[in-house]
């Protein structure tokens, strides 16, 4: 009965391997199942990555000038109606001053007309003026000119003229007093707001060559006697400062003079719109 039953349980045993071991497939590895993207999502990311814009695109097209043309070409627009108003604005006043003073032209002196880039915008600034005697300078705000200054004068009282500094708004003055033993040196500078040039140093920076020795503030002729080019001292006002103090309120540049350096054709040529 023992031997019957252990019989029965091989045959068994025998029969699950078998069911086991057929497949429908003939190889003997067993079938492994892969999970694999949705084609249709796949084509639809594809397609939406090559027509995606991002922010960095759309920095470099408007870089590129694709977006930015438009107001471009509207600043051209604004750029030329600016020339055109200033141009027109400066014609009338050459044309002013020319006809009140073209009676004081002689064979030592011309009216000088001239424009410069004294402030630093991209608008010129007309230079009229009497050369050797005096200067003008105006400039344009957009909708009509302005005097910078008007009737500077030079040429007499040891003044030997005026300079300028471009782009930055200065202008330069060197005084000499009793032949140039007290020389007195002026930095001025242009303020916008106010619209009136301003001393940087309103005390007055000066070199003195000769002492006044008594004070009054004037030199004698004894004083003068001392004259000595070696001997050179630095005042700001009445109070002595050493050479460093005085140099530190000095501006140094490429200055150039300001004089109108051409023609009243010259300038109305330069002046005629395009």
């Amino acid at each position: 009965m023992k031997k019957t039953g252990v019989l029965i349980c091989a045959v068994l045993m025998l029969s699950v391997l078998a069911a086991c071991g057929s497949k429908d497939s003939d190889s003997d590895e067993p079938v492994r199942i892969v999970a694999t993207p949705n084609k249709d999502k796949e084509d639809k990311a594809d397609k939406a990555e090559s027509i995606s814009f991002d922010e960095d695109d759309g920095e470099e097209q408007e870089e590129s000038g694709l977006f930015a043309e438009p107001e471009e070409k509207e600043d051209k627009e604004k750029d030329k109606a600016s020339d055109g108003a200033y141009k027109e604005a400066y014609r009338a006043l050459v044309s002013e001053f020319y006809n009140g003073h073209k009676d004081e032209e002689s064979e030592y002196s011309s009216l000088g007309f001239d424009l410069i880039y004294f402030d630093d915008d991209d608008i010129p600034e007309l230079v009229t003026g009497l050369n050797g005697y005096y200067v003008n300078l105006y400039s344009f705000d957009g909708t009509k000119a302005f005097p910078i200054i008007e009737e500077w004068g030079y040429g007499a009282g040891g003044n030997a003229g005026y300079e300028y500094l471009p782009k930055e708004g200065m202008i330069f003055n060197s005084n000499a007093d009793y032949a140039g033993a007290w020389m007195w040196l002026s930095y001025m500078k242009w303020d916008p707001e106010k619209r009136e040039m301003v001393d940087l140093n309103p005390d007055g920076l000066c070199i003195r060559y000769v002492e006044d020795e008594d004070g009054d503030g004037m030199l004698s002729d004894a004083e003068m006697e001392k004259y000595s080019e070696d001997d050179e001292k630095y005042y700001y006002g009445d109070k002595q400062i050493t050479k460093a103090e005085f140099d530190s309120m000095c501006h140094d540049g490429n200055y150039e003079e300001l004089y109108g350096s051409k023609s009243y054709d010259e300038i109305n040529a330069q002046l005629k719109d395009s």
